[in-house]
């Protein structure tokens, strides 16, 4: 196969048909769903947290169970 000025080398394979239709989106069984915090610990210790400059797992991993751990006033900083 003879080189062409604009690919080089490069070999492009070719288009056999157009791809299926994409199946559609599953969503999440409810179970699954985490809840967004609303009890005041939560709140109390984010603001704790945020004036005292402090780093955790759960808000550098984006954790969904933050506002569970958090409740119960549990975290995990680092150092």
């Amino acid at each position: 196969m003879p080189e062409s000025p604009d690919t080089g080398s490069r070999r492009h394979l070719p288009v056999v048909g157009q791809p299926a239709d994409p199946a559609p989106r599953r969503r999440h069984p409810p179970w699954i769903r985490a809840t967004l915090p609303t009890k005041p610990a939560y709140f109390e210790l984010r603001a704790m947290v945020k004036e005292l400059q402090l780093h955790t797992v759960c808000e550098s991993a984006s954790c969904p169970n933050i506002g569970e751990c958090w409740t119960r006033r549990a975290l995990t900083i680092m150092i």
